[in-house]
């Protein structure tokens, strides 16, 4: 099994062979998305830009909500914003959310055609890794990185997938230097993620913009097995494979 990081945002990727991806975008799109399966919601469908996700709602998927942020901040017509604290039971269950984010929903959208992408956060990362190691592929982890810059807070996720991953395997794992890279900065960090995030230039952003409650939240570990999966541009809670 080999393992790979991309701690920037990449341009371009090949196509997938037989890799799996993982998508990662801590504060907040990945955390956000994985509490919304968590409180019950259908689907969302990521979008790289504002217009298209209201062409959407106002065409094709009329009837689902939108959410997401410029920013940081709730983007005027939208009915959430980025906070995962937003995406309630009773906001968010049955429902199809079209979400535009300024980092996360364009990692996606930046994926192969054909790939397959898991959502990953602190909130349930020890059921990614597991995930990753049932699927006998290859991994690359995709960190949604900062305005297409490094991400100190995705890059220790990305590292807590490593680990998690090599404290499960029975078999021989290649790592590449930045996958080990991932993996050395989150043993010096996992005692205090929410310290981390307060390092982090956007974890200060968003304490600056009133959303501390937020980093509080994201900083959380292993709280749901849920993993979703993004699929020819939509996420949802598909079975294995």
């Amino acid at each position: 099994m080999k393992i790979d990081c991309q701690l920037v945002p990449p341009l371009h990727l090949a196509e997938p062979g037989d890799r799996l991806f993982v998508v990662i975008d801590v504060l907040r799109a990945t955390s956000t998305i994985t509490t919304a399966f968590m409180n019950g919601c259908k689907s969302i469908v990521p979008v790289a830009e504002v217009e298209e996700a209201f062409r959407l709602a106002n065409g094709p998927l009329e009837g689902a909500l939108i959410g997401g942020e410029r920013g940081g901040l709730t983007v005027k017509g939208f009915d959430l914003g980025n906070s995962p604290r937003e995406y309630s039971s009773d906001r968010v269950r049955g429902q199809t959310i079209i979400m535009t984010t300024t980092n996360g929903s364009r990692a996606f959208r930046s994926l192969p055609e054909n790939a397959t992408g898991i959502v990953s956060s602190f909130l349930n990362l020890a059921a990614v890794a597991s995930r990753c190691l049932r699927s006998g592929r290859d991994v690359m982890i995709i960190s949604s990185g900062q305005e297409g810059g490094f991400s100190l807070e995705d890059t220790v996720c990305a590292g807590g997938i490593v680990r998690s991953i090599r404290k499960q395997i029975r078999s021989r794992m290649e790592i590449s230097d930045s996958a080990l890279a991932a993996e050395i900065l989150y043993d010096h960090f996992k005692g205090d993620l929410l310290q981390m995030f307060r390092l982090s230039f956007w974890g200060r952003y968003l304490m600056e913009i009133g959303a501390e409650a937020d980093l509080e939240y994201c900083a959380k570990m292993d709280v749901t097995t849920v993993v979703p999966i993004y699929r020819e541009g939509r996420i949802g809670l598909a079975a294995e494979g």
